[in-house]
């Protein structure tokens, strides 16, 4: 009943459930978000949920169609051989890395690896002649204050018209420093043209750039900054036509100091630049800026295999103008020798702390083998050089002997590393050897690739191979059962590996997602073992495309203190049937997956 009272007085009765409150509730907020918001990314959870399974049907539809080409013969570009002597085949590529990580399948696929080498090999020229006009100029600046340069270059007189300390850096730092960045970025041209060289293997592709960049260096920044430095120090006795080869010789003596300071800046700045990797610094603030999910996070911050062609670069530099000036201009020994010691430190702490993995198998030292040859090679520079200033001396005798020693020593080295290096040919190899080999290409070439019909005639050549070999043998299953049958059971402790491919230390977060997932800073430096057998460790003797061997994407959350990450992926595992790990902080975080049959028996009832 309402008090007459409170009703006679006018005053608002205020609600029974506020009555004993003498202040309004305090509604504490859950999350930042309305209902209407946490809709919408619960629907596109849902969304993307079911976008996923419509994918990974997809991607086994696509699968069971290679696998059948593959059964029919269809569409097959080349094949992978495993073997001793595969050299003596026609037409082999080989894959040096020897690891299922050296292989380039895109490379595989678009097979036009010869027209890619040439434009590679066409860019590496064209990147040497800008670097020759680099150091031409880099050479004039540093020249600038001997007798008679600025004559013939008038636009470098207001550099030495004032002899003091900016004219001193302007005429010495300045060019050094040009020098090494000229260089640098045409180290860094090679590189990135490699990448699109064609090669099938990512050992060939670091090793075509390594022996581009040498021979850039070798013939650009070693002996054409010195003949260009020569000929602008004797320019005024060309142009005068009197004593041209005393004064091109030196020219030759003069260039030396510019090389002594771009060694000594190049002992100075690689090193720590090596050691500092502002570049690699700079991109990994970025991508983990970038990162939302484990995984991004994962590819911001796990190293790649490190390249060491710009430290082995600068030190090849520094050996050229060592083995070239080492008597003439004994000054640039030490440099030389503070330059390898500390690209060396440098090296080393790389290799093992910063890039401590290999991800592109071994290469049993091919690299080193030619890097010694070419040392050795290198040896020759000194005695030329020497034997070409004796010479402008009109000092005949002398000037040949030390030529004659020059190509006498080039000669014993070839001939040394090529009898040491030589491969036996084909016709070391026995009659009945050479007859398999030669009934192996008859069969392995198909009909109308060299025998003038079109690709049409040679894919149904293929076919109608592929159908009456069917219909003498009768019909056989689907690859796809064949390798469910032979792949699908879990390898024992007791399985030999097969000797190639080579294992590597690479961690894919696609194929090998379990062992990604416990590489997070926080995690304990010991874990439990994996309870099972990844699938990268399944595949890791079979040398079919990735795509038609990937398994279904496994999601990666990221992991909480409130337990919503676990609870999500047991929701996404049993009732969605879609594999999912969490971040591994703690030994309790490991999750035991169900194994590859479980999963391939929930895929087919969905």
């Amino acid at each position: 009943m309402r008090d007459p009272k409170r009703a006679g007085s006018g005053a608002e009765e205020p609600p029974p459930h506020l009555r004993l409150q003498s202040h309004q509730p305090y509604h504490r907020p859950i999350s930042g978000l309305d209902h209407d918001s946490l809709g919408a990314i619960y629907a596109n959870i849902r969304h993307w949920r079911a976008a996923l399974k419509a994918i990974n049907r997809d991607i086994a539809e696509a699968q069971e169609q290679g696998f059948q080409d593959l059964a029919e013969g269809n569409n097959i570009k080349g094949w992978i051989l495993v073997g001793k002597g595969l050299r003596f085949l026609p037409g082999i590529q080989l894959i040096e890395g020897k690891s299922k990580e050296d292989i380039r399948w895109d490379e595989l696929q678009r097979g036009d690896g010869m027209w890619s080498n040439i434009a590679f090999w066409v860019a590496v020229c064209v990147i040497g002649m800008l670097l020759g006009i680099g150091l031409l100029a880099a050479a004039g600046l540093a020249l600038a204050t001997s007798p008679d340069v600025v004559h013939y270059l008038p636009f470098l007189s207001p550099v030495v018209a004032h002899n003091n300390i900016p004219s001193g850096l302007a005429t010495a730092l300045a060019p050094a420093v040009a020098a090494s960045l000229f260089i640098g970025l045409a180290m860094l041209g090679i590189h990135k043209a490699a990448s699109q060289s064609g090669a099938a293997s990512v050992t060939v592709v670091r090793i075509k750039a390594f022996k581009a960049v040498f021979w850039v260096i070798v013939i650009v920044a070693g002996i054409w900054i010195v003949v260009a430095g020569s000929l602008l120090f004797g320019a005024h006795a060309l142009d005068v036509q009197s004593r041209e080869t005393p004064s091109i010789a030196n020219g030759t003596i003069a260039t030396a100091v510019l090389l002594l300071f771009i060694t000594l800046n190049l002992a100075i700045i690689v090193p720590g630049l090596l050691l500092l990797q502002p570049v690699r610094l700079w991109k990994i603030y970025k991508r983990k800026k970038r990162a939302v999910t484990p995984r991004q996070q994962f590819r911001a911050i796990y190293p790649k295999m490190y390249n060491p062609i710009y430290g082995m670069g600068c030190c090849i530099l520094g050996i050229v103008f060592a083995a070239a000036f080492a008597l003439l201009f004994p000054f640039i020994g030490p440099a030389v020798l503070l330059l390898v010691l500390l690209t060396l430190v440098a090296h080393r702490f790389l290799i093992g702390y910063v890039y401590g993995k290999t991800d592109s198998g071994q290469t049993g030292g091919l690299l080193q083998l030619w890097i010694l040859r070419r040392f050795a090679t290198l040896l020759s520079l000194q005695p030329i050089l020497l034997g070409l200033i004796v010479l402008s001396r009109r000092k005949w005798v002398l000037g040949g002997i030390m030529i004659g020693t020059a190509i006498g020593i080039i000669g014993v080295v070839e001939w040394y590393c090529s009898n040491k290096l030589k491969k036996p040919g084909p016709d070391s190899l026995s009659p009945v050897t050479r007859d398999a080999i030669e009934s192996y290409v008859r069969s392995a070439r198909p009909a109308g690739r060299f025998g003038g019909s079109s690709e049409n005639g040679a894919a149904s050549s293929t076919n109608r191979k592929g159908k009456s070999r069917r219909g003498k043998n009768g019909s056989i299953s689907s690859v796809l059962d064949m390798m469910s049958i032979t792949l699908a059971v879990m390898p024992g402790s007791n399985r030999r590996r097969p000797p190639v491919p080579l294992p590597t230390e690479h961690l894919d977060d696609l194929t090998a997602t379990e062992k990604a997932a416990r590489t997070h800073p926080d995690a304990p430096p010991r874990l439990p073992p994996l309870a099972f057998v990844d699938h990268a460790e399944e595949m890791s003797g079979i040398l079919y495309p990735p795509e038609l061997t990937a398994p279904p994407p496994v999601i990666w959350l990221l992991n909480d203190s409130a337990g919503i990450a676990r609870s999500e992926a047991y929701d996404l595992q049993h009732y969605h049937h879609l594999t999912t790990v969490i971040d591994v902080r703690a030994p309790a975080d490991v999750m035991t997956p169900r194994n590859s049959d479980d999963h391939r028996r929930d895929q087919r009832k969905y």
